[in-house]
């Protein structure tokens, strides 16, 4: 159930029995606030006509939303900006438009659970009909209810759901038309005419998912050398055997293939996507590993990249605004290590071998495409699993000291695995974010990096660090982190724990 504060109507927009609504400019927090899945603050510009008035009244309206932000920080908050569409070209340029311009900036500062939606990106040069705002109050036209509807409900449903990192597929008629121990390579559908062109158009799709960072695996019950010196010989396949990381070829359950997968690349089973044309192999997964996203397959063949294309809008392509071009290639390394830890019989030793070398940086424009796609990737070692845009991530770094670890050893550059996002004011810093990516895990880095983060603290004058840890379903493998770095827990509030440090 939704909370709407509104100064306007917008029932309309909104599902049936999904919301319950403020009265118009009543601002108070509903005594039973805590039952509500996420607050949404939906006003607009009052239509008034002194323009010091409506500033003041800008200044309110942000004074209320930092209050809001402070009491309910364990909730997701949606704040629509303002726009002038009531008049705007009155006074453009002036202390009304620098007035909205501000507000509108420091949204972005508000705190960690506060997303800002933009009216313009549901419909680009879009003005409200005056028909039905000066007659009704209602500010969008309610025509366009329904569409504004689909278009709110996609944008809750790609912050919530958790990122997808790996596409599993199985190979005969599904990767390529026919059989291959059964048609022989020379014979399988790949290219040319149809429906050959289908499963063409299907696998530049398949590598458009490594394009946006995800990574690809195989999942076939076939004979592994055949599988093989078919990629070899089939020069007109467009993925390649190099483009998949794992290839799990052989006559076992395909379940435990996944499993494997996911064990091998340490991920979650909600960050893979299963492809597959057999019901029953889509039945038994989803029997066995129901966090898997197992997708039905299309009967007719010549939908199956239109198919697959809204797959990829669904599940992968919000990487791309921080997208990993090399993941295939540190996963091939992190793989060489974690081969190499079983020679070993103890951690220090299997460590040394590594020859691991940390490498700290400040927040720039170099590194924060990487930075930002740890902060919304991460999820097994994050200390309080913030996620921020890159709009938003730039304009904390005016006032957050921001930093990351670039990690390397014999087997090569692993780039950024690290990020941390501290507050200083005055003697006292408030870590908002810590986490390391899952390819370094079990390696002691974490504790290397709060070693570092301290003494940089101290040559700031920092006297106090105070840190959380909130607790998700990926994330409690770090529960006691900040126990073993020497932090005192001081309270737990709605299961959030609290720490301190003296430095």
């Amino acid at each position: 159930m939704n909370y709407v504060y509104r100064n306007m109507t917008v029932e309309y927009l909104f599902k049936e029995n999904t919301c319950l609504f403020s009265g118009y400019n009543d601002y108070t927090l509903p005594s039973d606030w805590e039952k509500y899945e996420r607050f949404i603050f939906l006003l607009t510009l009052p239509n008034w006509y002194d323009e010091m008035k409506l500033v003041s009244w800008i200044n309110d309206y942000e004074n209320i939303l930092r209050h809001f932000c402070h009491t309910v920080s364990s909730k997701p908050i949606y704040i629509f900006k303002l726009e002038n569409y009531q008049c705007p070209t009155w006074n453009k340029g002036h202390v009304l438009d620098k007035a909205l311009n501000k507000f509108n900036t420091d949204l972005f500062n508000l705190s960690p659970n506060v997303s800002i939606l933009d009216l313009k990106k549901f419909k680009r040069d879009w003005m409200p009909d005056l028909r039905y705002y000066y007659m009704y109050q209602a500010f969008i036209p309610p025509h366009y209810g329904t569409e504004f509807q689909c278009w709110f409900e996609q944008i809750c449903a790609r912050e919530t759901m958790p990122a997808k990192k790996c596409l599993v597929l199985d190979l005969d008629n599904t990767l390529w038309g026919g059989i291959l121990s059964e048609d022989g390579a020379a014979h399988l559908q790949i290219s040319g005419s149809y429906p050959g062109n289908v499963y063409q158009d299907f696998q530049h799709l398949v590598l458009a998912v490594k394009r946006a960072g995800g990574v690809l695996c195989i999942a076939s019950k076939n004979d592994p050398k055949a599988v093989k010196k078919c990629f070899e010989d089939r020069r007109d396949l467009a993925v390649k055997w190099d483009d998949f990381i794992l290839h799990k070829i052989s006559w076992q359950s395909k379940y435990i293939s996944v499993q494997e997968i996911v064990s091998e690349l340490n991920i979650g089973l909600d960050s893979v996507v299963f492809i597959d044309d057999s019901s029953l192999e889509r039945e038994e997964m989803r029997y066995y590993c129901p966090e898997v996203v197992i997708p039905d397959f299309p009967k007719e063949i010549y939908l199956r990249p239109a198919y697959f294309a809204k797959l990829f809008e669904q599940y992968f392509s919000q990487n791309t605004q921080f997208s990993d071009s090399n993941k295939t290639d540190l996963y091939v390394k992190k793989l060489r290590a974690d081969q190499e830890r079983a020679k070993f019989s103890s951690l220090a030793d299997y460590l040394t071998n590594l020859n691991m070398k940390l490498h700290y940086e400040e927040f720039s424009e170099n590194n924060m495409e990487r930075i930002g796609e740890l902060i919304n990737k991460s999820n097994q070692f994050n200390l309080t699993t913030h996620r921020y845009t890159k709009e938003k991530l730039s304009e904390m770094a005016k006032t957050h000291w921001i930093s990351c670890v670039n990690v390397a050893d014999k087997f090569g550059d692993l780039g950024i695995c690290g990020v941390c996002i501290v507050k200083c004011q005055t003697n006292i810093a408030e870590v908002d974010t810590f986490l390391l990516s899952c390819r370094v895990l079990g390696r002691d880095i974490e504790f290397s990096y709060m070693k570092y983060i301290e003494q940089i603290l101290r040559k700031r004058n920092i006297k106090h660090i105070k840190s959380y840890y909130i607790p998700t379903a990926k994330n409690m493998k770090v529960e006691f982190f900040y126990e073993k770095c020497g932090f005192t827990l001081n309270s737990v509030e709605s299961g959030c724990k609290i720490y301190t440090k003296e430095l």
